[in-house]
């Protein structure tokens, strides 16, 4: 098993991170992985796994060449378990940009409340060490062809009140190594 891992790394390390953000079958979640390394046995299953599905996504900013853009994402995906979210942005129209916002401390986390604002420098960990935030970007001028992957630098994170009591839109900033910026946000239905 020790070996598996390793060769995970490895891989992991050597394709970047943008290519290990390729849209994931129904039957290919993050539980599976960590289940054999024994991560999930280890966690109280206090919370529920959190939200089905998520809405209206959006991004804007720049990421590498690719300046000033604010589209509509044609494709959000949601990775969600009680304890880890990941949402995934693409979006772009004669190029692709990609976002991925991991929530370790998941969606369902109960910081994750109306009003919460979240900022975060990379490596540290907010709302007492129980949430962590991080954003990957990817750019380019074709979906999986990229010229910019950057993982940010910070993030800023804010929950609003969606249009009906157990509806949040959460809001992301996040500032990438030179300068690139993007915003991002997307609805979710609180569990």
């Amino acid at each position: 098993m020790i070996r598996n891992v390793a060769v995970f790394i490895t891989v992991a390390l050597a394709l970047g991170a943008c290519a290990m953000s390729s849209p994931r079958g129904p039957d290919e979640g993050v539980s599976e992985g960590w289940s054999e390394l024994g991560a999930v046995s280890q966690l109280p299953a206090a919370r529920p796994a959190g939200p089905g599905e998520i809405t209206n996504g959006h991004i804007a900013g720049t990421l590498g060449p690719y300046l000033n853009f604010s589209e509509a994402a044609y494709r959000q995906t949601l990775l969600s378990e009680a304890y880890h979210g990941e949402v995934t942005l693409d979006a772009g129209r004669g190029y692709w940009v990609m976002t991925r916002l991991d929530i370790e401390g998941g969606l369902a986390h109960p910081a994750l409340v109306p009003g919460a604002t979240f900022e975060q420098a990379s490596g540290t960990y907010a709302a007492g060490g129980e949430l962590f935030f991080s954003v990957q970007g990817c750019a380019g001028p074709t979906e999986g062809v990229f010229d910019f992957d950057e993982s940010a630098e910070s993030v800023t994170v804010q929950v609003e009140a969606g249009p009906t009591p157990n509806q949040r839109v959460l809001t992301f900033t996040a500032v990438f190594p030179g300068g690139a910026t993007v915003d991002g946000s997307f609805g979710y239905t609180a569990p």
